[in-house]
């Protein structure tokens, strides 16, 4: 068995309570079954037809709550353009998570991120591109403290 935990700081759903144990999930060999996605999980995928500015694509999560990105899939058609995500620093400016992204006409960049890339907490993930006129993003990731 093991103990139960909510690590995004909220109450516990009925299953188990904080701190009371839980019985792990085997096959007849006696090997644990183990969940590999986080439970707070998040995607967000859009398409543009003209560029943006620091456009929101995941809002804040909440006080002492960040957003962490895992995989990012960005394309553009026609127009090269570059494509920057933005931190909303919830003080106010914007920031750039990655480097801007250079791509070329009827480019893309797919992004897994094998270390998460966490943003300011309680801060939103937003878009700016330039130069580009069709363009689509998908971003995925989880809300942690």
């Amino acid at each position: 068995s093991g103990k139960a935990y909510n690590f995004d700081g909220t109450v516990p759903g009925t299953a188990v309570a904080e701190n009371d144990r839980a019985n792990f999930i085997s096959d007849v060999y006696g090997r644990q079954f183990v969940e590999t996605a986080h439970p707070n999980l998040w995607n967000y995928n859009s398409v543009y037809t003209s560029p943006q500015t620091n456009i929101q694509l995941k809002a804040t999560p909440g006080a002492g709550l960040s957003l962490w990105l895992t995989d990012v899939m960005m394309n553009v058609s026609g127009t090269a353009g570059t494509i920057r995500l933005r931190d909303g620093n919830a003080g106010g400016a914007a920031v750039d998570i990655v480097p801007p992204i250079s791509l070329a006409a009827n480019g893309g960049a797919v992004m897994n991120f094998k270390t998460p890339l966490k943003l300011v907490a309680n801060s939103s993930l937003a878009i700016t591109s330039t130069d580009v006129v069709g363009h689509s993003i998908l971003v995925a990731g989880f809300i942690a403290p």
